[in-house]
């Protein structure tokens, strides 16, 4: 089957009426620092995050988490090398297209990976900057998102 990409009508109605089924994944280079990225887009515009973003109908979990390792952050990253970290909710209030009556719920299933410390990023269309970044520095930075905190919190 192929996997299918919505239209932003499409995508807006989606995002109205359901939880969006989202990966994060949680990069760590050989000194165990998490590459974050600066998001341009509504939720969490502006925040820093990890590598994320939705499956696609028809698309597995091994496909959406390899195609979103390539196209945000320009990473080949096999399934086989990532762990599962955990599943979490997200909830804002708001929305990639500025509609103030409807906001965003995503189930994150967020993985674990680890890359070499000569791998290079390739950032996608949706961040504008990347940091390699200690874990202790995810928890008290105001610019890291408190959702990717919530990742590194017992």
């Amino acid at each position: 089957m192929q996997s299918a990409k919505l239209d932003d009508a499409e995508f807006a109605r989606l995002i109205r009426v359901a939880p969006l089924i989202a990966i994060d994944i949680i990069l760590r280079d050989p000194s165990r620092r998490i590459l974050l990225a600066q998001r341009i887009d509504e939720p969490a515009k502006n925040y820093f995050f990890v590598p994320g973003g939705r499956i696609f109908k028809n698309e597995t979990i091994k496909v959406a988490f390899e195609r979103i390792a390539s196209t945000e952050v320009g990473i080949c990253l096999p399934f086989e090398a990532a762990l599962l970290f955990g599943v979490y909710e997200h909830f804002y209030s708001t929305n990639r297209f500025g509609d103030a009556s409807y906001g965003t719920h995503y189930i994150v299933l967020a993985y674990e990976a680890n890359v070499a410390g000569d791998t290079k990023v390739k950032l996608g269309g949706s961040q504008s900057a990347y940091e390699w970044v200690a874990e202790s520095v995810v928890l008290t930075e105001p610019c890291v998102h408190d959702y990717v905190k919530a990742y590194f919190k017992d």
